[in-house]
């Protein structure tokens, strides 16, 4: 449930029309933003999920330099209705795990043939 507000919080910040945060730090700073990295640093999460999360999104900012709402916001609230919809049809939470772990073995695999297939396409054509 605290995954899922972190998420709420940060998708109402998304878009053109995203609303601004009005943050007040326990000493008395006061900052608004709609930035979702700038949202989640602020943020004291105590939740372990959640806490990923913010890991997450500091990775993504770092990285990238943005995206950090999207990542956070939308990908997570996407995984979060996925595992609710599971639940709803009685499947036992082991097996969510087992379904979430295939499918990014899966996708790691395709990443990984089609970055050898990408390195083999632009190697130069050696000529006798």
């Amino acid at each position: 449930m605290a995954a899922k507000s972190v998420a709420g919080v940060l998708r109402t910040s998304l878009g053109p029309k995203g609303l601004d945060k009005l943050l007040v730090s326990p000493d008395g700073d006061i900052t608004v933003t709609n930035d979702g990295a700038t949202i989640l640093k602020q943020m004291d999460v105590q939740h372990q999920i959640a806490k990923l999360m913010v890991q997450l999104s500091q990775s993504q900012d770092d990285e990238i330099g943005d995206g950090t709402t999207g990542v956070v916001g939308k990908f997570l609230d996407s995984i979060f209705f996925l595992v609710l919809c599971l639940r709803k049809m009685n499947c036992f939470y082991y097996r969510i795990i087992i379904f979430f772990k295939k499918f990014a073995i899966d996708e790691f695999l395709l990443m990984l043939k089609l970055d050898v297939l990408i390195c083999f396409a632009l190697q130069p054509i050696k000529k006798k």
